[in-house]
């Protein structure tokens, strides 16, 4: 569900296609998204120091028209509700990076308000951050598990084939005794 009541929507980087994709997130609107991507330097744009709060979170205000929204296509959800004239508006953005403590990118975090709140102060946003390192390095370790895992089948594959070939040559070296034995 929504994470400190904002949603979220989770670009996750194909770095085969140099593209993120929405894998998941939360809220209204994001089943439309799933599945659909945007180019890597589409999302570099987004992601301009002017407006980095801290490292690696960006806050753009509606104010700021940037010119990369026009190149997400249709790849947008926008939060419907009144503004309170002051706070989160419908069409501010946050992105933050995914990035694991070891520094891997491994996507970006889309955050939005469904509802007219205060923008987070600089210490909720670091924590906004804090939870995107631990979900990054989570997912790092469920690539990593996968990994492991693949590796342990082929070494479990080579181990079955040279016992295999082992068993093979034993059978042949019989097979000849026999020959010359003439049984």
């Amino acid at each position: 569900k929504a994470a400190f009541g904002l949603d979220t929507v989770i670009n996750v980087l194909d770095a085969d296609k140099d593209m993120y994709v929405v894998r998941a997130g939360s809220g209204g609107g994001v089943d439309r998204l799933v599945g659909t991507s945007n180019s890597r330097a589409v999302f570099e744009e987004f992601l301009d120091s002017k407006y980095e709060v801290i490292p690696d979170v960006y806050f753009i205000p509606h104010e700021a028209t940037h010119p990369a929204w026009n190149k997400l296509g249709g790849n947008v959800v926008t939060p419907v509700f009144q503004w309170a004239g002051t706070g989160w508006h419908p069409e501010d953005a946050c992105f933050i990076r995914l990035r694991t403590t070891e520094g891997t990118d491994l996507g970006v975090l889309s955050v939005d308000s469904p509802i007219s709140q205060p923008i987070p102060d600089r210490s909720g946003f670091e924590l906004l951050r804090l939870f995107a390192v631990v979900g990054a390095n989570a997912a790092e370790n469920v690539t990593l598990l996968g990994e492991i895992g693949a590796l342990e089948a082929e070494r479990t594959m080579q181990t079955l084939r040279r016992e295999l070939e082992d068993e093979v040559a034993l059978h042949r070296s019989l097979l000849e005794i026999q020959n010359r034995l003439g049984l």
